[in-house]
Formats: structure tokens, C-alpha cells, sequence
């Protein structure tokens, strides 16, 4: 699973339930372990192209514009 969470022109996250501007920049974030270590770690790196969607209807289109953090395995 991969969250957004959708940032305003000043930096900070749009409340929960408030209507995403067509053009917006947002911080994703993968919350299962697995699929970060065995599939976006492969994937994730700066201009790649992807899509959202919520369920079998494709509502965005993205480009990476650069990685914050992608955790290392402890151990």
C-alpha cells in the first residue's frame, strides 16, 4: 500500500476529505514493508512515471521528482 498525502502551495499537508487541486504535489508513503524491500526498492528512483488509482479507475498521473527516504533493512 502507498499513502499520499497531498501538500499545499506553502508546504503543508491538505487536511483529510479536502478537494486536490488538478496540478498538486504530494509525499507518498509505503506502508508495507515487503513491498518496499522486494518491489519499490527496485523501482523508486527520480522521473518515474506512475498512476493512481482507486479501484479499477486510474485518477492521476505522477512523476517522481525526488526520494525523501527509503528506509534499510536493519540487520
Amino acid at each position: 500500500m502507498v499513502w499520499p498525502r497531498f501538500i499545499d502551495k506553502s508546504g503543508q499537508e491538505l487536511p483529510n476529505d479536502t478537494e486536490i487541486p488538478q496540478t498538486s504535489r504530494a509525499d507518498f508513503y509505503i506502508v508495507n514493508d515487503e513491498m518496499r524491500r522486494t518491489v519499490h526498492r527496485q523501482r523508486l528512483r527520480e522521473g518515474v512515471r506512475f498512476h493512481l488509482s482507486e479501484g479499477r479507475h486510474r485518477v492521476a498521473s505522477c512523476r517522481v521528482t525526488k526520494i525523501l527516504n527509503l528506509h534499510e533493512d536493519a540487520g
